[in-house]
């Protein structure tokens, strides 16, 4: 099969999966051939297709290229998300993120009703860094760009359920992750590469710099880094930081360690109104929670083990119904 066919073939089967049935919306194509549905994992094949066959088409330059392995590294040669939305009769946009010589960039790409590019929109996100917010009660974080009209959403480990008042068991559950209004994924404050504890695993470490915090600069212990368990688990499950899949974690840092306005802006809600808007299954029937002790003073007090983390217990329940969410 020439190029030429093949990349028609690409074309027609696209066009006529989008007139049957919207692909998942802003999510990678990743987790739509994981978790989609037969005819998702057929729409997101055919553009991954077709976008590495014609990479121009795109606006994307010679050797760059979108792979279904996750990411390694930071600033890696490869489109890191392809994405879909705002699909309706006459087309669809495409937004495709990738690095390149210690730059990162965002390409929305528009498709017309008959499967033809018709406009593509670059931005610099190493001047025009993207805005993070991580929800709380949905676990996942939301990237987005207001010139372009990108969003993105991807799954997040966050910090274990305790006592809003420590040793009253009566006074309801809150996550240990902290809120923040006005933060920032810091680029000089970050760790590229961070070994100690080796539970990091030589993984980015993203340092939350808290803009609205007079004290040692705003400065604070929390981050995002790597998932720490073998397998991801989208639940309340850490000491407080916010916990990412490789891809995301290596796509977040290279715009993190590129940026040339000092990092990414975050915000840490407690949720919002977009509800859950990620296929990655979320743990709701159990959490963790720290155990608590009585300290020499004769008050409560967390109890502490190698590294200064909690001593967790596993408890049952929906994490939803106990935040306040039913």
């Amino acid at each position: 099969m020439t190029n030429f066919i093949r990349l028609s073939f690409f074309t027609v089967l696209l066009c006529s999966c989008f007139q049957a049935q919207a692909i998942i919306p802003n999510v990678d194509l990743r987790d739509v051939i994981r978790f989609g549905s037969a005819q998702d994992k057929a729409e997101a094949q055919a553009l991954i297709a077709r976008v590495n066959q014609s990479p121009a088409s795109f606006g994307l330059p010679d050797g760059i290229s979108y792979s279904t392995q996750i990411l390694n590294s930071i600033g890696q040669a490869a489109v890191s998300t392809i994405e879909i939305q705002n699909v309706s009769s006459v087309g669809y946009d495409v937004f495709l993120i990738y690095a390149l010589e210690k730059q990162s960039w965002l390409n929305k790409v528009n498709v017309d009703a008959s499967g033809n590019v018709t406009t593509v929109l670059k931005t610099d996100l190493t001047r025009n860094p993207p805005t993070a917010q991580i929800d709380i009660l949905n676990r996942q974080m939301v990237l987005s760009e207001r010139r372009s009209g990108f969003v993105k959403f991807a799954p997040v480990s966050l910090g274990s359920l305790t006592n809003i008042r420590l040793g009253d068991s009566t006074s309801g559950l809150k996550s240990l992750s902290s809120t923040f209004n006005r933060a920032v994924l810091s680029r000089s404050k970050s760790e590229l590469s961070r070994a100690e504890p080796t539970y990091y695993r030589s993984r980015p470490f993203l340092r939350i710099v808290d803009q609205d915090q007079e004290a040692f600069g705003g400065f604070t212990p929390f981050g995002l880094h790597y998932q720490i368990s073998e397998n991801f688990e989208r639940g309340f499950v850490s000491n407080g930081c916010f916990r990412l899949r490789d891809t995301d974690l290596y796509e977040l840092a290279t715009m993190v360690f590129f940026s040339r306005k000092g990092g990414v802006p975050l915000s840490v809600v407690a949720s919002t109104s977009n509800g859950n808007r990620h296929p990655y299954p979320l743990i709701n029937t159990w959490y963790n929670s720290p155990r608590t002790t009585i300290d020499a003073q004769g008050r409560p007090a967390y109890v502490t083990i190698e590294h200064g983390l909690f001593q967790f217990d596993k408890k049952i329940g929906q994490p939803e119904y106990l935040l306040g969410a039913h």
